[in-house]
C-alpha cells in the first residue's frame, strides 16, 4: 500500500486544542465488527460494552514535562525536548533551531542552572550535570510537551489534563507524549467497571515521539519506527493469556496497549525495547476490541487501526467522523472497536 492510501482531509476547526471541560464527556464513535454498524455514543457509555469476565489493559506510563528553553552566554534561546534517558542525568533531545548547536559541550542556562547541551553526528544530548539540577528544572521549569498541532504554548490545565488519572511509574515520568485514549476514563468509570466484573490490568510503554510521527516513505513497508520500552509483569500476561483460552475478550486501551501485547505474543519478551509496526496484513493474536482517539493522517497509528478494521472501513468511518463534528487527535474524541 501506499502512503497516499492513509491521508484524508480534515477541516482546521475539528482539530481539538483544549480537553473537554470534564474526561468523560468526549464523544464516541463505535464500531461493530460482526454487525458492521456504526453508533454515536458519549464515552460515559462505555460500561455497556463490557461484559462480566472481560479484561480492560491500560498503558500507566506518565508523561514527563520534557520542554523547556535554555539560553547560552550570548542570550541566544534554544527550545528543547529531551526524549530518553541514555545514563545518569544524560538525555537524547531535539532541540530548535538545532543548527546552532556545537559538536562539543557548551554550557546552557535556565535560570541560575546550568547544563550542557553537545552533538555526536546527528543526535543531540544533554547533560543535567547532577541530579538536583534535573529535578529542579523538571519540577519548577518545564512544560508538558503537547503537540505542534494544538498552536499554544502549554497550559496549566495540561499538567493535568494531558495525564492519565492511572499513570503510575515515578515521580517525574518518562513519556514525551501521552497514551491519550486513556484520557477519557475517570475513577469512577473504573470503579464501575471493576464492579461488573470487568478485570483492569496495567502494563507499561513509554510513549516516545516515532509513535505520533507521520510516516513519510511513500511505500508504507519501509518505514522504520522508533524503539520504545516496555514491560509487562509475569503475572498480567498470566491473566491474559488465561483470558484468551477463556475466550474472554482483551480490550486495549490505546495504540500503546495494543503494540505492547502483540509485541510480547510475538517476541516472548515480558519486557525490552519494541519497533513493532503494525499495518494491513498484521495479524492480531490478543487484541479483541481496542479504545483509540482519530489519528493524524500519514502516521503509524490510522495504519493500525486499518489492520485491525480494514482501510475501506477506516476511510469510511472517518469521513462520517468528519461529517458529524467529531473533535481529532489527542484531546479530541474518541472510538471503540469491537
Amino acid at each position: 500500500m501506499k502512503l497516499e492510501d492513509f491521508n484524508f482531509e480534515l477541516p482546521e476547526e475539528l482539530i481539538a486544542k483544549y480537553p473537554c471541560a470534564n474526561r468523560d464527556e468526549s464523544r464516541m464513535l463505535v464500531y461493530d465488527r460482526a454487525s458492521g454498524k456504526i453508533a454515536h455514543k458519549h464515552f460515559k457509555d462505555i460500561i455497556s460494552y463490557f461484559n462480566p469476565g472481560d479484561v480492560l489493559v491500560r498503558n500507566q506510563t506518565k508523561v514527563l514535562p520534557a520542554r523547556f528553553y535554555v539560553k547560552n552566554q550570548y542570550e541566544t534561546q534554544i527550545e528543547i525536548l529531551i526524549l530518553k534517558n541514555i545514563k545518569d542525568q544524560v538525555w537524547s533531545a531535539l532541540a530548535k533551531p538545532a543548527k546552532r548547536l556545537k559538536h562539543e559541550r557548551t554550557r546552557y542556562f535556565i535560570e541560575d542552572r546550568e547544563i550542557e547541551i553537545y552533538r555526536e553526528t546527528d543526535e543531540i544530548f544533554l547533560d543535567f550535570l547532577n541530579q538536583e539540577n534535573y529535578e529542579y528544572i523538571i519540577h519548577n521549569l518545564s512544560e508538558m510537551p503537547i503537540p505542534p498541532y494544538f498552536k499554544r504554548s502549554a497550559e496549566e490545565v495540561d499538567k493535568h489534563r494531558y495525564q492519565t488519572v492511572y499513570a503510575k511509574e515515578n515521580d517525574y515520568g518518562y513519556s514525551v507524549a501521552a497514551p491519550t485514549a486513556g484520557l477519557h476514563f475517570t475513577d469512577e468509570i473504573f470503579g464501575v467497571l471493576k464492579e461488573k466484573g470487568v478485570e483492569v490490568l496495567d502494563l507499561t510503554l513509554h510513549v516516545g515521539l516515532g509513535t505520533f510521527l507521520p510516516v513519510k516513505t511513500e511505500d508504507i513497508k519501509e518505514h522504520k519506527m522508533h524503539r520504545e520500552f516496555y514491560e509487562v509483569s509475569n503475572l498480567v500476561w498470566q491473566k491474559i493469556l488465561e483470558a484468551k483460552r477463556d475466550s474472554r475478550r482483551v480490550f486495549a486501551i490505546g495504540s500503546t496497549s495494543v503494540r505492547t501485547l502483540e509485541s510480547v505474543a510475538l517476541t516472548g519478551d515480558l519486557q525490552g525495547e519494541t519497533d513493532i509496526y503494525i499495518y494491513p496484513g498484521f495479524e492480531f493474536k490478543i487484541v479483541d476490541a481496542m479504545l483509540t482517539n482519530f489519528h493524524l493522517p500519514k502516521s503509524s497509528l490510522i495504519m493500525m487501526i486499518s489492520a485491525f478494521l480494514g482501510l475501506d472501513k477506516v476511510k469510511e468511518i472517518y469521513h462520517e467522523a468528519i461529517e458529524s463534528r467529531y473533535r481529532f487527535f489527542s484531546y479530541g474524541d474518541c472510538c471503540l472497536f469491537l
